[in-house]
């Protein structure tokens, strides 16, 4: 029975997606059963819509910043917690989590009267901004957990060598937690990438691809719009894959 359960449960879960993938191979463009005839054409069109193209345009400008600056942030304050013991650690922890917690619509909405308080104009930078938040949130969870294993003596032994605290760090501890910061870096953009509501909330008249595709389905489910749900669950799936398996990777530190 537990495999029964479990069974129906993935179904639940991945039937949705595969329902997406086929229609988007379908002629028709009813998404109706059975297809009779299977085409690549609603790819093409998906490729050549300059609005679509224009949104995926901007996502890939913003996801990319969101996994650089969440990484490189989550780095540095993952060290810092790492190495050092203080009062109220646990507290800290706790708080890193709050942006993971907290429902995006309450999250996005803080945010727009936080720019509209202090003037910040909506656009793909309010995106990067807010995108950052829990993205530096999970990539410091992502990198503590690694560096919580990490042993100074070997910062401690390039020091004795001659090695700048900066050389040090770009030399012998960055190589080694690698694999935790591509993870990190590789599950910010994912979620920068896919996120729609907060998005939606700080970006104003700038489009992103998740919001562009909203905007479509208000008025329907196009074959195109099942075509570039189609890529971009490719793209995510991959991406989010590759992250998890990049942060459970363990180095040898000997």
């Amino acid at each position: 029975m537990l495999r029964v359960y479990a069974v129906l449960i993935f179904a639940f879960l991945y039937v949705p997606i595969l329902t997406i993938i086929v229609f988007s191979f379908g002629e028709s463009v009813y998404p109706t059963l059975p297809i009779t005839d299977w085409t690549l054409e609603w790819y093409r069109t998906a490729l050549t819509d300059s609005q679509l193209l224009e949104a995926l345009t901007k996502s890939l400008i913003i996801a990319p910043l969101v996994g650089f600056i969440s990484a490189t942030v989550g780095l540095l304050a993952a060290r810092e917690l790492a190495r050092r013991e203080f009062r109220g650690k646990g507290l800290v922890l706790l708080v890193l989590l709050g942006p993971l917690l907290v429902p995006l619509i309450v999250f996005g909405l803080g945010l727009l009267l936080l720019f509209s308080s202090l003037d910040v104009p909506s656009s793909i930078w309010g995106a990067v901004i807010a995108h950052s938040v829990f993205g530096i949130s999970l990539s410091t969870l992502i990198l503590y957990s690694r560096l919580i294993s990490f042993r100074e003596s070997l910062m401690e032994s390039a020091a004795d060598l001659g090695a700048a605290p900066a050389r040090a760090f770009f030399e012998v501890m960055l190589p080694l937690v690698f694999p935790a910061f591509a993870a990190a870096f590789l599950l910010s953009f994912t979620l920068s990438f896919d996120e729609f509501i907060v998005a939606w909330f700080v970006i104003g008249f700038d489009t992103t691809l998740p919001v562009e595709i909203w905007g479509r389905l208000r008025y329907g489910i196009t074959p195109e719009i099942n075509a570039i749900a189609t890529v971009v669950l490719l793209v995510s799936l991959t991406l989010g894959v590759l992250g998890q398996k990049l942060a459970s990777q363990r180095k040898d530190e000997s």
